[in-house]
């Protein structure tokens, strides 16, 4: 485990959990966020959202703090950097009906 999936893992089990379920999701995303043809998508990108994010929680009300964690760790999940025959894919879109 690096630095970056160490930051990570603190702030899901802090914010969403530790059961076996939540460990499972952890590592999928995780994983998704390791596939080889990521860049800039990958788990340094991951962990600068979620520290960002928890940066301007700080600094408003939060009601769900889990959720929007979620939010930011799923943002980018589904990453293909290829087009298809429709055009590019909006991976936030896709990330998000997944």
């Amino acid at each position: 485990m690096d630095v970056h999936e160490t930051m990570l893992r603190v702030a899901w089990e802090s914010s969403i959990g530790t059961s076996r379920a939540a460990q499972r999701v952890f590592r999928a995303v995780v994983d998704r966020h390791r596939e080889p043809h990521r860049r800039y998508h990958g788990l340094r990108h991951v962990e600068w959202v979620v520290r960002h994010v928890g940066e301007l929680a700080e600094h408003e009300p939060v009601v769900d703090r889990g959720s929007i964690l979620a939010a930011a760790f799923f943002h980018d999940a589904v990453y293909q950097p290829t087009a298809t025959a429709t055009g590019p894919i909006d991976h936030e879109k896709v990330s998000n009906e997944q």
